[in-house]
């Protein structure tokens, strides 16, 4: 499999937020040595055509989307499935998985259709989210999730993952938490950008002799 076909499947990423891909990820992480020289290979998902679908699992009325789905908008999508899980809950996780999806892609477009439901005002918001950032919205706390897209509308926040999860752990902050988390912030960001190591060796020691000053502080008082 060559760069491009590699990024090009999903099922190569993890949404570590969502329960299957997690154990997925830590199935991966725990292969034994043995394991690990083999390449890992994937079950192969014998997909159903939509007549044994429809068959199976009695969608009549779902038969024109579900043979379109591929040219619906995630939002669209979300809606189906929500719609096809409401009939029977019972069996749709066996639906899905004959339809050829996994439950990370199936719970990221129901959410995003319901997000659009609770906010009909952000419309124009929710028809162009990203679905890689629909987890990071909180689940109960519909101020917040209105906040975000009200910072999302305004242009103050990107559809960045890193950014939102940020702005989400700084709304937990009091105004000093919030200045220090800014400042490992800026710190970050200096490092990831390699502008650190372009700083003169003496600046760089005055630094790092701060933060030694701040690990002595925090074990006198037994934080650390």
């Amino acid at each position: 499999m060559d760069c491009y076909d590699y990024f090009m499947d999903k099922s190569n990423f993890y949404y570590l937020d969502e329960k299957e891909d997690y154990e997925r990820f830590i199935q991966i992480l725990n292969y034994s040595p043995q394991n690990i020289a083999e390449p890992y290979k994937k079950e192969e998902k014998v997909i159903k055509t939509i007549k044994e679908i429809m068959d199976k699992y009695q969608l009549q009325g779902f038969e024109k989307k579900l043979e379109n789905f591929e040219s619906l908008s995630d939002i669209e999508k979300g809606e189906l499935l929500y719609d096809i899980k409401e009939t029977n809950k019972q069996t749709f996780a066996y639906f899905y998985q004959d339809f050829g999806l996994d439950k990370s892609k199936v719970s990221l477009r129901i959410k995003l259709y319901l997000l659009s439901l609770e906010f009909r005002e952000f419309q124009d918001i929710t028809h162009t989210l990203k679905i890689g950032i629909i987890s990071c919205f909180p689940k109960n706390n519909s101020l917040l999730k209105k906040e975000i897209l009200e910072k999302i509308q305004s242009g103050e926040l990107r559809q960045d993952r890193d950014e939102i999860k940020n702005f989400i752990n700084q709304k937990q902050f009091n105004d000093r938490e919030r200045q220090l988390d800014n400042y490992l912030i800026n710190l970050r960001t200096l490092l990831n950008e390699k502008k650190y190591s372009k700083l003169s060796d003496s600046l760089q020691q005055r630094i790092i002799n701060q933060f030694n000053k701040i690990e002595q502080i925090l074990q006198r008082e037994g934080v650390k």
